[in-house]
């Protein structure tokens, strides 16, 4: 009888972990190949919160069922004990799904003499407030992956005054406030201005290696390729930029600025 009884449950056990894997890979495929691209899932802790969030969701699911499933319970008791931990388990994965994605990369933004990458999670109340007709695109946060985007800069003298000081007092620059974005391509000139030929990183044998094989992959001439510091709410990195578009080929996982 007890072992019946427990191959039943191992039964449950693997049949919920069958459907668990499932919703799992549809999740996997969501963060790593959506949200967090590239390098991105290491250096925002894409990898972390995936493990941490949906690994522990799909195995106590599982878990739980194995644990209250009783063939000699009435049906209908039976039926609402899985639903609950069905329900439960829904719960939890939205849940860490909804945290996945305030801290994914929503915008990579070209300011200045580099890109930002900023996450919902770094947006204040203010970030949406008065935003303009010309900017109602970005009202809200992209879904398929991280949009890139350039900042327009006013010419009011006077706010540019005002958002000096709040960069200072809070640490918030233009990155974080949709109402000054504008399409990437329109900074293109500034872009390649501002980026830099690969021969001026002073690089350990292991970044090179790297800077060697993404050049490679990339398929462009060496010289056509240059590179822009990365700033992002954990530290720096990388990104080689084509100089024929202006836009990244590729994200190299160390800062520049102490990479030999």
């Amino acid at each position: 009888m007890f072992s019946s009884m427990l191959h039943t449950r191992l039964k449950a056990f693997l049949i919920h972990l069958c459907f668990s894997l499932l919703i799992a890979l549809l999740a996997l495929f969501i963060i790593f190949f959506l949200w967090y691209p590239g390098i991105f899932s290491d250096e925002l802790g894409g990898f972390k919160l995936f493990f941490l969030v949906v690994g522990c969701d799909v195995v106590i699911g599982p878990l739980l069922t194995s644990v209250i499933f009783d063939k000699r319970k009435p049906t209908r008791e039976l039926f609402i004990d899985c639903a609950l931990i069905v329900i439960i388990q829904i719960c939890v994965l939205a849940y860490g799904m909804h945290v996945v994605s305030a801290s994914r990369p929503a915008y990579i933004v070209f300011i200045k003499d580099r890109l930002e990458v900023v996450t919902p999670i770094e947006f204040g109340k203010d970030s949406f407030e008065n935003i303009s007709e010309k900017a109602k695109e970005y009202r809200s946060f992209p879904l398929l992956g991280p949009e890139y985007v350039s900042i327009a800069f006013p010419e009011d003298q006077k706010l540019r005054s005002e958002m000096t000081l709040n960069s200072v007092f809070t640490g918030r620059d233009y990155s974080l406030y949709p109402n000054f974005y504008q399409p990437y391509e329109k900074a293109f000139d500034e872009i390649i201005e501002k980026t830099r030929a690969l021969t001026t990183l002073n690089l350990s044998k292991e970044n090179k290696l790297l800077l060697d094989e993404s050049v490679k992959k990339a398929a462009l001439p060496e010289e056509k390729i240059g590179w822009l510091l990365v700033k992002h709410r954990f530290g720096f990195c990388t990104a080689l930029i084509n100089l024929g578009t202006g836009f990244p080929v590729a994200y190299l996982p160390f800062d520049p600025d102490d990479a030999g």
